[in-house]
């Protein structure tokens, strides 16, 4: 079986005209716009979806337009050094899942679009993103997207992580200490310690994150059992402090900053 893709590098956004049937609930057909990265549809209704809403819904129901009808289709809109990314609603998704567990609610009413699980999480050039938003003034403009907070990237650093190792998501992230071999620098119980403090530190955290030049990172590479013994590089030190890490662009470092 082969993994999830991580990151979809979306080079260029085009805006279709499309059509929506609402027979089976209004009786009327409606035309509206649809945001797409080459054959697979990233926003399926320009003029439905409710981009001032955080998380939004970016698929909404075909049968009537209404956000939350169907379940699924959810993201949040993040800055993301120079992209625009397109993350999954990881808290909304954590609050389902512990509603569901307790007998009521859908553990998937806020789970990602499906090209999330088949390309990986969006990442859309600014420029990019700008030139779509020039053609449409139903998208947020690139100054009214929030950035990434430490909170969302404990949980991105858990999607991302190979073979499991913060656990699966949307369950609270918690580091599987045996899953880790070893450490290429330093002393491997005082990395993994660095690494599930500072996890837990920020899980509920809204500081802003910022991008963090490449020549000041000195990023932690564990080893994990498995095959191949994967190299999974989470964190960088800068100083004394510590930086989340983002594979494979090593220009999508970031440093915790007070918001």
């Amino acid at each position: 079986m082969q993994p999830t893709p991580q990151w979809w590098i979306v080079d260029k956004l085009n805006i279709r005209d499309v059509e929506l049937d609402f027979t089976s609930s209004s009786g009327e057909r409606f035309s509206t716009q649809a945001v797409y990265a080459g054959v697979t549809c990233l926003v399926n209704a320009l003029d439905y979806v409710q981009f001032h809403a955080d998380p939004t819904q970016v698929i909404v129901c075909a049968e009537c337009g209404n956000t939350g009808c169907a379940a699924g289709g959810w993201i949040c809109i993040r800055r993301f050094g120079d992209f625009v990314a397109f993350f999954p609603a990881f808290s909304q998704m954590f609050d389902a899942w512990n509603d569901a567990s307790k007998g009521f609610g859908e553990p998937e009413e806020f789970s990602p679009p499906p090209y999330v699980a088949t390309h990986g999480i969006p990442l859309i050039p600014s420029c990019v993103y700008t030139e779509c938003n020039t053609a449409t003034s139903a998208l947020p403009g690139l100054d009214a997207i929030k950035p990434i907070t430490a909170g969302e990237a404990v949980w991105l650093t858990q999607w991302l992580a190979p073979l499991h190792v913060l656990g699966k998501n949307p369950r609270r992230p918690r580091l599987l200490h045996e899953a880790i071999l070893a450490v290429k620098d330093g002393n491997l119980i005082d990395e993994i310690d660095c690494l599930r403090r500072f996890l837990d530190d920020n899980f509920n955290s809204s500081a802003v994150l910022a991008p963090v030049a490449t020549y000041e990172n000195s990023i932690i590479e564990f080893y994990l059992e498995g095959p191949g013994t994967p190299a999974w590089r989470p964190l960088s030190h800068i100083g004394d402090r510590l930086a989340f890490h983002f594979e494979p662009n090593a220009t999508l470092d970031f440093l915790v900053e007070d918001s």
